[in-house]
């Protein structure tokens, strides 16, 4: 299947060799890359550092961030962090996840974005996070 490149991609700069994550994103076309700080960095830092790239709209945006093997994620700036292990039967409607849906529909609205890509190799495949991903897609659109 065919994958949509992001226009834009936020990087965690706790990933190993974030920057040559930037440095490739800065040579592709139509690609920008915002880097942040996964334990210091706030959604409105993040939604600043995005509004002054001055791009009306994206296509995609991808999400580079480092993700701890444990119960619980962690988005940057977030007040609290969202509950992952077991997701399904303790917080079924995602109401720990508001913030990140919040950003999201932010995106959508503020830059017609269509879609969000949380880019970690295996969060899909463990059932936990993949209720996660496929609740937030149907609640955002």
């Amino acid at each position: 299947s065919h994958r949509i490149m992001p226009n834009l991609i936020l990087v965690d700069t706790r990933i190993h060799h974030y920057d040559d994550i930037a440095k490739a994103v800065n040579l592709a076309n139509d690609v920008h890359c915002v880097l942040f700080d996964g334990f210091n960095s706030h959604l409105d830092d993040i939604r600043s550092k995005i509004q002054q790239l001055a791009i009306p709209s994206f296509t995609c945006v991808g999400l580079v961030q480092h993700n701890d093997n444990a119960p619980f994620y962690k988005m940057f700036g977030t007040s609290q962090p969202s509950t992952v292990l077991n997701v399904a039967s303790r917080d079924p409607s995602l109401q720990s996840w508001s913030e990140t849906a919040s950003f999201i529909a932010w995106l959508k609205s503020a830059f017609s974005i269509q879609y969000f890509d949380m880019m970690a190799c295996a969060i899909y495949s463990n059932p936990d996070w993949k209720y996660v991903v496929d609740t937030l897609s149907k609640q955002t659109g």
